[in-house]
C-alpha cells in the first residue's frame, strides 16, 4: 500500500507537469488517485483488527460486514468519480 501510494503521488506530479500533488490540485486524475488512496487506507487496518491479524474483532458477521462496507465504499466512490470525469470530458467534446 505504501509503495502504491508513493508511486501514485508521483503519477499525479508527472501527469500535471509538476503543477499538482496529492495535497493540491483539482484535476480529475488527481481526485481519482486521492479517492483510491483514502479508501484503500482502511483495508490494512481492518486486516489488523480481524482474526487474521491481531484478532481484536472475532465476530464473523462483523468481519464480513466490515469487508463489504470497505469494498462498497472504495469501489463505489472510484466508479462514481470516474463516471463524473467521463461525463465532463464528453460534454467538453460536445461543446467543441
Amino acid at each position: 500500500f505504501c509503495t502504491y501510494s508513493y508511486f501514485a503521488c508521483q503519477m499525479i506530479e508527472e501527469n500535471s507537469d509538476g503543477e499538482e500533488s496529492f495535497f493540491h490540485g483539482d484535476s480529475d486524475y488527481r481526485w481519482i488517485i486521492v479517492i483510491t488512496i483514502l479508501t484503500w487506507f482502511p483495508f490494512p487496518l481492518w486486516f489488523i483488527l480481524s482474526p487474521e491479524g491481531l484478532g481484536l474483532v472475532n465476530d464473523v458477521v462483523i468481519i464480513q460486514l466490515g469487508w463489504s462496507v470497505l469494498n462498497i465504499v472504495s469501489k463505489g466512490s472510484f466508479v462514481f468519480k470516474l463516471q463524473r470525469a467521463k461525463t465532463a470530458y464528453c460534454r467538453t467534446l460536445d461543446a467543441t
